[in-house]
């Protein structure tokens, strides 16, 4: 039998002011809280409401690490990059299907087969994997 977990306490949803929220979130710094957690407990004090409260409020998350401005350019030239792969394999395959000079057409196809294996080898040595 699976056993369902009782909540503790429900959500709410509601709209503040941008300067009420700058507010609260000075506060909630200051009390090394989180905005959720200081909301929480100054609406309980304000409703003089201290059952179900825990006696110690949870401690503010640390937020996530930012990226580096290098590696969103090096996530952006790695799209360009697949993005040119992609493109040159459906020119290889359009050119397999047009008809031409079969000279030129296997020039072609082993030209931009080149180009192809190059971009895979760039693609493998950004993303760190083998080929």
């Amino acid at each position: 039998m699976k056993k369902t977990k009782c909540r503790q306490s429900e959500p709410i949803g509601l709209r503040i002011d941008p300067m009420l929220k700058q507010l609260l979130i000075q506060e909630a710094n200051a009390q090394g809280v989180s905005p959720t957690s200081c909301a929480r407990q100054i609406l309980a004090e304000g409703l003089n409401y201290n059952v179900n409260l825990p006696a110690q409020a949870s401690p503010k998350r640390h937020p996530k690490k930012a990226v580096s401005a290098d590696l969103h350019r090096a996530v952006a030239f790695l799209a360009c990059m697949q993005d040119a792969r992609r493109e040159l394999r459906a020119i290889s395959w359009s050119l397999r299907q047009h008809q031409a000079p079969w000279s030129q057409k296997l020039a072609a196809i082993l030209a931009l087969k080149q180009v192809n294996m190059t971009l895979s080898r760039l693609q493998h040595s950004l993303i760190g994997t083998k080929e």
